[in-house]
């Protein structure tokens, strides 16, 4: 009863004429969205050929949301969890595994280069001003790690002083406490936020037996600055600082391998990134040289004791340069050199520190002609290890009426293997080469109204010869052949009046992986993840929400994940002097359910927080 009554409002929520083509809707018109990452340049949405959606510092402020996967989870992004606060967790960014898709904040790749992935649990959206989902192969302007796309997160600088404390405390003896601020001080414009987070969590292992809690706590500091030095030069700094533990379980020795309580193991983690960037502008061109060093560091704790260390690091020395010919041609190019190391002194898979060059040059152009506005870029990668491989990206927006446009989007890719991936003991390949891929996409945006846009996009991924591990052996081989994925996206994005605001994500994918003489479905990849947003401003100082989050038909081998249904409510009350009290309650209804086999998820979880700006 409860999947079919799931079901009919899904249903309303897309297809109701009277919720999106209400008049109401045609009041209080928004401003074309302006996006960054793109091009590199700052386009309107209109003209951007490729599916991109956006996350607002209102949306996280409305929707409670601290950690980004939350808020990507909200956007119809399937994320399959290890267990609680802080577990691996891999992004099933379009259908595609998570060593697919990039984070960048404020122009740093968080991507670890050891563990070839960014640590999306680790992820904290605090401070954010905007965050942008660009979906597809990206890896002209944004590199290998970017078949499935990209997200740009950029931190909130400069203007009008702003400050706010945030308090948050839950169940599991759950605690946040945050300060986060923007404006300008002595001809610095800046923008900072520090968290810190502690839980003691759930058992990451599931199954009966596996009792014991898993704890999680991190810290963050974070600042971007930003000062012009002359009316044509500027420098901006960024810096980003993370550290924390998180406790976890081990794994049965006998198959299926499914994880199992371990007393006395955790991961001690640091993470640092820094970058300096100068900029130059001119009437028609900018500039921007930048240098950027990351670093990641693991203490493998077992038993209570030290079993080994993790570090791996990058440094990236880069350019981008724009040049607008005309109102109608602008041009891009951009070169950066890189130099990545990994070291790991653990049991199982030590190995000595590896270190890997790669540079790459890139041009892309941008016209505008009549109502089409059109992309055409390239790149070309020189790998220390692999060589020279080139990729291309072509992209197309056409307004076809005044409320409607289309868009096309064509790209190529190339993927070395990571530094784990080929000298692991126990699980390395010397031997492995290098992924390639196409992908090409073709969608439609529809501004129903001046409140409400929809958008759909059919895509298509192949990558060939795909790097995956042994399922006895665990070592790293080359699956010989393509791996395909295909879908849609579609959104909804729209004011159902002044007071009521909705939003809708759906994703279908259906992701096959060579397996033998035939194909296999890519484990953990649904065929149908579905999210959406109900809010409700009951008056100037009371408001409400909903959210749901929807998973169809996946599996893992021959494991088949049941489908599932989680509600979060949400109220929030603002009191004088810029005072607001808030509490959540997450998976409201209990939902007992897994992302990842063997692994718990968070139950019926209640928060309660404030909020104070000053």
């Amino acid at each position: 009863m409860k999947k079919n009554i799931t079901l009919g409002l899904w249903a309303a929520l897309v297809s109701s004429p009277v919720l999106i083509l209400s008049p109401v809707m045609a009041q209080d018109g928004e401003v074309d969205e302006i996006i960054v990452s793109a091009t590199g340049i700052p386009t309107p949405a209109h003209e951007i050929g490729a599916s991109v959606d956006i996350i607002t510092a209102a949306d996280l402020e409305r929707q409670q949301i601290s950690y980004l996967q939350d808020a990507l989870k909200l956007k119809g992004v399937h994320i399959a969890e290890s267990g609680g606060r802080g577990s691996l967790a891999d992004i099933q960014y379009r259908g595609m595994r998570t060593k697919y898709v990039d984070l960048r904040i404020d122009g740093i790749s968080m991507f670890d280069p050891g563990g070839d992935r960014v640590i999306w649990s680790h992820a904290d959206a605090a401070g954010s001003e905007r965050i942008e989902l660009l979906s597809g192969s990206q890896a002209v302007l944004f590199g290998s790690n970017t078949i499935s796309g990209v997200i740009s997160q950029f931190t909130a600088i400069g203007g009008e002083t702003q400050n706010a404390t945030r308090l948050e405390l839950g169940e599991q003896a759950t605690r946040q406490i945050g300060l986060t601020g923007k404006g300008t001080a002595n001809g610095w414009a800046y923008g900072y936020a520090l968290n810190d987070k502690t839980t003691d969590g759930i058992s990451d292992a599931a199954g009966p037996g596996n009792h014991e809690a898993d704890g999680f706590e991190t810290q963050l500091a974070s600042f971007r600055l930003l000062r012009a030095l002359t009316d044509s030069v500027s420098l901006e700094l960024v810096g980003r600082f993370n550290e924390g533990e998180k406790e976890g379980d081990d794994y049965d020795p006998n198959p299926p391998y499914l994880a199992a309580d371990a007393l006395g193991k955790r991961d001690a983690f640091s993470r640092q990134a820094l970058r300096g960037v100068v900029h130059y502008e001119t009437d028609n061109a900018a500039h921007r040289f930048g240098v950027t060093n990351f670093v990641s560091e693991n203490d493998d704790i077992e038993a209570n004791q030290l079993a080994g260390q993790r570090e791996a690091s990058r440094q990236k020395f880069d350019y981008f340069g724009t040049l607008s010919l005309s109102d109608n041609v602008r041009l891009v190019a951009g070169a950066e050199s890189v130099s990545a190391e990994y070291e790991n002194t653990d049991a199982v898979y030590t190995f000595e520190k590896r270190e890997v060059d790669s540079d790459a040059v890139f041009a892309l152009a941008a016209f505008a002609l009549d109502d089409s506005h059109i992309t055409v870029a390239a790149r070309h990668d020189d790998h220390e290890l692999f060589g020279s491989h080139a990729s291309y990206r072509a992209t197309l927006a056409h307004r076809l009426a005044d409320m409607v446009s289309a868009r096309l989007a064509y790209g190529t890719g190339f993927k070395a293997p990571s530094l784990f991936e080929l000298y692991a003991s126990f699980t390395g390949n010397p031997d492995l080469k290098s992924e390639t891929s196409e992908s090409i996409e073709a969608g439609l945006d529809w501004a129903v109204s001046p409140n409400a846009d929809i958008a759909i996009t059919f895509f298509d991924t192949r990558i060939e010869d795909r790097i995956g591990f042994h399922p006895s052996t665990f070592s790293s081989i080359q699956i010989t052949g393509e791996t395909k994925t295909r879908g849609f996206d579609v959104s909804l994005d729209g004011r159902l009046s002044n007071r009521l605001r909705l939003g809708v994500n759906l994703n279908y994918a259906n992701s096959r992986e060579p397996s033998g003489n035939s194909s296999a479905r890519v484990p953990r990849v649904p065929r149908l993840t579905a999210a959406s947003t109900l809010d409700y401003q009951a008056n100037d100082v009371t408001s409400l929400g909903l959210s749901l989050r929807h998973m169809h038909n996946a599996v893992e081998g021959s494991y088949a994940f049941d489908d599932f249904t989680v509600v979060d409510l949400r109220a929030a009350y603002t009191l004088p002097n810029q005072v607001k009290v808030y509490g959540r309650l997450e998976n409201a209804g209990d939902e007992d359910y897994e992302t990842t086999r063997g692994y718990n998820t968070l139950g019926r979880t209640l928060y309660v927080g404030l909020t104070a700006a000053f």
